[in-house]
């Protein structure tokens, strides 16, 4: 029970402060949209309506995450009866670690060890040394490579060693 609550304290303090790694409700809504876009991929615009449908995303939610995408150059969009979403590029060329970027910004496990930014930990002694930031830097670098590689093609497409499908869930970090 104590571990559980440490876990929740650690989990809320992280997130404050973006050091978690995990994806947020609006990356894992823009997955869902991207693996249904995926399978639909080849077929044409899909409908927003149909998407959410299919996805269970909440339609004012996905607008906007549909939005983000079209401006990031991920989807494209047709307008009018026919019309609807579709991506731009082949799902097989499309790594997780893209769009975890365009949604949720750069990877943060601790502020030493950001993509963009680094900057020393405001209580530590001896940047250069310090044994959490180069553990931290591992477990970064780690996740950035499993995302990099990791498409959202279809399973049943994306069957070579560099390109790996797989459904994402939040990795985080616990103490």
């Amino acid at each position: 029970m104590w571990t559980t609550s440490i876990n929740k304290v650690y989990f809320q303090y992280c997130h404050a402060r973006r050091l978690v790694i995990g994806l947020t409700r609006k990356c894992q809504y823009a997955f869902r949209a991207l693996f249904f876009l995926a399978r639909e991929y080849g077929n044409g615009p899909v409908r927003m309506h149909d998407i959410s449908d299919g996805t269970s995303v909440p339609p004012e939610f996905l607008r906007t995450i549909l939005l983000d995408l079209k401006n990031a150059g991920i989807l494209g969009c047709r307008r009018g009866s026919q019309g609807g979403y579709f991506l731009l590029n082949s799902p097989e060329g499309l790594s997780a670690g893209v769009i975890v970027r365009i949604i949720d910004g750069p990877l943060v496990t601790l502020p030493c060890v950001a993509e963009r930014e680094a900057r020393a930990c405001t209580d530590c002694r001896n940047p250069d040394g310090c044994q959490t930031r180069l553990m931290m830097r591992g477990v970064h670098d780690a996740v950035a490579a499993i995302l990099d590689r990791t498409t959202v093609a279809p399973p049943s497409v994306a069957r070579s060693e560099t390109a790996v499908s797989v459904p994402l869930s939040p990795l985080i970090l616990s103490i």
